[in-house]
């Protein structure tokens, strides 16, 4: 059976490595996000000739492990700021 990749007709078992760039557009994350994932060990990345691609295997153990929770921790908001108050003396009004 054959399949259509970008408009590429390729053997149905042959998996296409796809380039990290165009998963960090799919996926809506950062340069920085994918980076970090990277360097976590989260994302598995091979270079090919130069350039950064991940292979379908990795992103299925991607998601495998996504979806159990692996990465998960829990979501803490930031606390607010007090308003600070201006104790310069040079602030002060002259009349």
């Amino acid at each position: 059976m054959m399949q259509t990749i970008d408009g590429i007709q390729t053997p149905g078992n042959v998996e296409i490595p796809i380039a990290l760039d165009r998963f960090i557009e799919t996926c809506g994350i950062t340069d920085t996000t994918a980076w970090r994932w990277r360097k976590r060990g989260w994302l598995n990345t091979r270079n090919i000739a130069g350039r950064v691609y991940i292979l379908p295997k990795d992103l299925r153990e991607f998601n495998r492990r996504m979806e159990a929770g692996e990465f998960a921790k829990e979501h803490v908001a930031p606390k607010k700021k007090k308003a600070e108050t201006c104790q310069d003396s040079s602030l002060e009004l002259n009349e």
